[in-house]
């Protein structure tokens, strides 16, 4: 159990460090596009010099909600450095950053 815990939080951190770093080459290819919950997010956590955690999802399943959790609770505890957003990828207003995110698109857990 404490093992999965932390294979858990690790996963979430290396994918939360991977979509940093995607953000700013993902806001610097991306045409301008209507404001969505996302974009919004980043964007002000640039304004305010944040980090900006995202948390990509397809379903809300099980699975989802344990990595939601543990999302969260990362979230929580760097709230002072950073912002956090949770992206549904089959929301069509979320468009914009999935197909910019170069994210894998086929199931990785």
């Amino acid at each position: 159990m404490f093992r999965e815990k932390w294979t858990t939080l690790l996963i979430v951190v290396l994918v939360t460090m991977i979509s940093m770093i995607l953000v700013s080459e993902i806001m610097a290819q991306a045409p301008p596009q209507a404001p969505n919950k996302s974009l919004a997010a980043i964007d002000h956590a640039a304004k305010a010099n944040k980090y900006a955690l995202i948390f990509f999802y397809r379903q809300d399943d099980p699975q989802t909600q344990s990595l939601g959790e543990v999302f969260n609770g990362a979230a929580k505890a760097l709230a002072a450095r950073a912002d956090s957003v949770v992206v549904r990828i089959t929301d069509p207003s979320e468009a914009g950053i999935v197909n910019n995110s170069k994210l894998p698109r086929r199931r990785c857990l």
